[in-house]
């Protein structure tokens, strides 16, 4: 027999699903929030804002062909999403007060994502999972590095540039001298700055080459074969951007490079992307997944296994999140 609970949600099932549906959406906006604050501010992460379209291109080229929901009773899958809805108050506070603090952002998204692969779990089941966990991990692409990667990484980037423009201006005839991340010309000092070093269009095409990758056969693992191969026509291009600065510096100075600097770096970029574009044309196709067929009962045979009491605490936690930062934060408001 049934306990009251029970046939609340036998009746109802829809609450659940609402109630689901918040906590998540919370969880997500807090993340752009808080992502969006890199991407107007850094340029390198200006790339960041397509991010979110992207996601949301993969989830509609995977709807047609997900199967119907098959909910899954998990103790495990509730207790996540239970977990990390009560880790986003800690980390609400955590990034009001330390905006640029990339760990926690990291942190966050990894709580976010979390709690949104046990939902599609708990609300559809495993297939449904299999078939958007890449869409969901996408938005990790739009998350600012971690520094102790990016800036030795752009550290390198700007000397290894600044090296072989060095290299091939001298195979060239012209007179040049690596000095770090400066190039010594006759016409004066030519520096390989942040803009220059290429680390922009290099995070931008791992964005990309994990985009192109959906429409070709290539999962799991061979996807980064991809990303790898935007990675070299990034570092490729942006070099041959570097050399044609160097170039331009060593005739016409300073000036000349200030002219030529934002269209170089525009065409070098666009090289990349339509090379990597053309590549992947050439790959195997992904195979068109069948659509789903039309399910008339699915309505009537959801039935959610969670605890409704659960769901209500998560919503209110929530509440009590955005409660306590205010306290916290803005007591003026009150």
């Amino acid at each position: 027999m049934l306990n009251p609970l029970n046939r609340i949600l036998s009746r109802q099932p829809g609450v659940c699903w609402r109630l689901l549906a918040m906590v998540a959406g919370y969880a997500w906006v807090l993340l752009l929030w808080h992502l969006s604050a890199f991407w107007r501010v850094l340029s390198d992460y200006e790339y960041g804002w397509a991010v979110p379209v992207l996601v949301f291109a993969l989830l509609w080229r995977r709807k047609q062909a997900l199967p119907p929901p098959q909910p899954k009773p998990s103790a495990i899958a509730f207790s996540g999403v239970l977990l990390c809805t009560l880790l986003l108050l800690p980390l609400r506070v955590i990034l009001d007060a330390n905006l640029d603090w990339r760990p926690a952002v990291w942190a966050l998204a990894a709580v976010v994502i979390t709690l949104t692969l046990c939902a599609i779990y708990l609300a559809a089941g495993k297939p449904w999972l299999a078939a958007l966990a890449f869409p969901v991990l996408f938005v990790l692409t739009g998350v600012p590095w971690l520094g102790r990667l990016e800036l030795p990484l752009t550290s390198g980037l700007m000397q290894f540039g600044a090296f072989v423009a060095t290299e091939l201006l001298n195979l060239s005839g012209i007179a040049a001298c690596q000095r770090g991340s400066v190039v010594e010309t006759a016409a004066g000092l030519i520096g390989v700055d942040e803009a220059c070093s290429g680390i922009k269009s290099l995070q931008t095409m791992v964005a990309v080459g994990l985009f192109l990758s959906e429409f070709t056969v290539w999962r799991g693992p061979k996807r980064f074969l991809i990303v790898l191969m935007g990675a070299v026509l990034a570092t490729a291009s942006n070099l041959g951007r570097l050399v044609l600065l160097a170039w331009v510096g060593s005739q016409s100075g300073s000036g000349g490079v200030e002219r030529w600097h934002d269209a170089a770096g525009t065409v070098a970029f666009a090289a990349a992307c339509l090379a990597l574009v053309a590549i992947v044309r050439q790959l195997p196709p992904a195979p068109a997944g069948p659509r789903r067929p039309p399910q008339v009962q699915a309505a009537t045979a959801f039935r959610p296994s969670w605890p409704l009491p659960g769901l209500a605490f998560c919503i209110l936690w929530l509440g009590a999140t955005e409660l306590i930062r205010l306290c916290w934060f803005e007591p003026s408001q009150i």
